[in-house]
């Protein structure tokens, strides 16, 4: 999960950061940036459909609220 976050955010930083370089260099970090945010959001439903599998399997339980 958090390095899907970690991903995403660095993808949305470098789409920030490329209206501040040359055409060429902008292009490439348009393309890493696209890659970044595609694998950081991924890895953050990647981890999302585990947790839920797990929870229907039964293998996490669910928290019991404090007193």
């Amino acid at each position: 999960m958090q390095a899907g976050v970690v991903l995403a955010a660095a993808g949305v930083g470098l789409w920030f950061a490329k209206t501040s370089v040359i055409e060429e260099a902008a292009q490439v970090l348009q393309v890493v940036s696209l890659l970044a945010i595609a694998l950081g959001v991924g890895f953050v439903l990647s981890a999302l459909f585990s947790y839920a599998l797990s929870r229907q399997l039964g293998l996490v339980e669910p928290q019991a609220p404090h007193a």
